[in-house]
């Protein structure tokens, strides 16, 4: 959520509307580490590791929302419970077993912090 709501301020503070922040985040997130990153460093970043392990952290970030449901194949998100493939169960988030964990992804703690960092200097 952390995720979306900083894509979505970024963008609305660089002018832009977005109507659906859902499906902008595997898109925006690489682009704010990596401008925040420069940032910090005065000048583009030499070594692109990290902006590019950021990059599928961030698609399954994005996939984690409802409303991006990866064409259907992924009815699992972190907000709702959903139904099984088949109808035949409920599964709320909590009881769900997600696919990755962002703290033991490569850059996933780099991720977080830049998250906190971005969100605090938007709020100002």
């Amino acid at each position: 959520m952390a995720c979306e709501k900083v894509c979505k301020a970024s963008m609305i503070y660089s002018g832009v509307n977005p109507k659906n922040v859902h499906t902008y985040v595997a898109k925006h997130l690489p682009i704010i580490v990596r401008s925040y990153m420069s940032r910090d460093a005065g000048r583009w970043p030499k070594d692109n590791w990290m902006v590019e392990a950021i990059r599928p952290l961030a698609k399954k970030i994005e996939l984690l929302s409802p409303s991006a449901k990866d064409g259907g194949r992924s009815p699992e998100n972190c907000e709702y419970p959903w139904l099984s493939h088949d109808g035949s169960r409920v599964t709320a988030p909590a009881d769900h077993k997600f696919d990755f964990d962002i703290l033991y992804e490569k850059a996933g703690i780099a991720l977080l912090k830049i998250v906190r960092q971005v969100a605090t200097e938007l709020q100002k």
